[in-house]
């Protein structure tokens, strides 16, 4: 942090923004609760259009991406038949909002909500390549599985996809 994001204007601005986020959770949290709300997540799958320095300063992303990817569609049943148990337990849809940050949930909702596309979720395999992990796009997921969403775009790295199952990769298609 720089020494300007202590002065009272960026520390009044950070409030602001809380208090906003914090208004938009509690109307998403009683539209969601009515059964009213629906939302149809959109996807950045132009590999032209993508960029990844948004995910932050990730090394091992960019590392892993910024070389050679394929973005492959896969139904929710085939990720999570593949993923890791740890992460595959926090997709329940009665957890949306207590078992993932609610700031992340917000913001998704509501960049869906204003018609914008996001990165498709980003796959890895687990160090002795046995479970698929999501390395960027849990809150994605999460939604994705709370509003019925059968298939999803994944970004896998080329360098990484001959380590995913092959029961998984025989059911994928590529975008």
């Amino acid at each position: 942090m720089d020494i300007e994001d202590f002065s009272i204007e960026a520390q009044q601005k950070r409030i602001d923004e809380n208090n906003k986020i914090e208004k938009l959770k509690m109307n998403y949290k009683k539209l969601l609760k009515s059964g009213d709300y629906n939302i149809n997540p959109t996807w950045l799958t132009d590999k032209n259009k993508i960029d990844f320095s948004i995910l932050g300063d990730d090394a091992s992303v960019k590392h892993l991406f910024l070389s050679d990817y394929q973005i492959w569609w896969t139904s929710l049943d085939n990720l999570f038949n593949h993923m890791a148990p740890t992460y595959r337990n926090s997709y329940h849809k009665n957890k949306l909002w207590l078992g993932h940050d609610d700031r992340k949930i917000t913001k998704a909702l509501k960049f869906w909500e204003d018609g914008n596309k996001m990165i498709p979720p980003i796959l890895i395999m687990n160090g002795n390549n046995s479970e698929i992990l999501p390395h960027d796009g849990k809150h994605r997921i999460a939604l994705c599985h709370y509003f019925d969403i059968e298939e999803i775009p994944v970004i896998i790295s080329a360098v990484s996809f001959p380590n995913f199952p092959q029961t998984f990769k025989a059911v994928l298609k590529k975008n």
